[in-house]
């Protein structure tokens, strides 16, 4: 589906996001989004992907489900 109006492109995904995801913000300390960041990247992995396979393990390791 190709969209001519970027405009409205933008809001349908927003709306998309708005309806099926939640938002959780971080603030860590000056400097330290590099450090993961540089880790993220040496694994492959976005900086969100890293962040949320991370909170997964733990998780996992504390017996906590994740559906």
């Amino acid at each position: 589906m190709a969209y001519k109006d970027r405009k409205k492109l933008i809001e349908k995904i927003n709306v998309y996001n708005l309806e099926n995801y939640d938002r959780v913000v971080i603030m860590v300390p000056k400097g330290q989004k590099s450090v993961i960041k540089a880790a993220a990247d040496s694994a492959g992995e976005s900086l969100g992907g890293y962040i949320k396979k991370a909170i997964q393990e733990r998780m996992a390791k504390g017996g906590i489900k994740n559906e």
